[in-house]
């Protein structure tokens, strides 16, 4: 079942990477956004899921690993470049600033180790899942004013481009 998840997290990385460039014009917060509620939904859901049987615990952890995937790549990798970019970073900084980005996201596996065993005995794999939704909700607030400004400031750009063609 774990190798389902890393399937669904390697589709997802290219996914992302597609819609943020493509589809939604390098507004990788706004891409990120709709997969971090659709991930808190679905682990949520797990348990329920997961007693459905092999084949839907299969896909849910497909669907997840993808979903995950989206704003790590976009969010973790992508966008630290573009920061030190923007700022005008050496590539001192940039190596510098993924790493820090990376060993930041390490903890949650080194937490997770303890912090599972602990959650479950007390409250059952059900508080597991409704506390990992409830980390990915507070995510998604976190993500929700950013992508907002992202949103405007891609909007004023676009208006710009369009009243100098005028």
């Amino acid at each position: 079942m774990s190798t389902m998840y890393d399937v669904g997290g390697m589709v997802g990385a290219v996914c992302g990477g597609f819609l943020s460039d493509r589809v939604m014009g390098g507004r990788r917060v706004s891409t990120s956004l709709p997969a971090v509620g659709a991930a808190a939904l679905l682990v949520f859901n797990f348990g329920s899921i997961s007693a459905a049987g092999p084949g839907l615990n299969a896909a849910a952890m497909a669907a997840l690993g993808f979903l995950v995937a989206i704003p790590d790549t976009s969010l973790g990798a992508v966008a630290t470049q573009d920061v030190c970019e923007r700022n005008g970073a050496g590539a001192a900084v940039l190596t510098t600033a993924l790493s820090l980005t990376n060993g930041i996201g390490g903890m949650g596996p080194i937490l997770q180790g303890s912090l599972t065993p602990l959650v479950a005995k007390a409250y059952g794999w059900a508080g597991v899942f409704r506390g990992a939704a409830a980390l990915l909700l507070v995510g998604a607030c976190v993500l929700l004013p950013v992508a907002i400004d992202e949103t405007r400031g891609m909007n004023a750009k676009n208006n710009a481009k369009k009243a100098k063609t005028e």
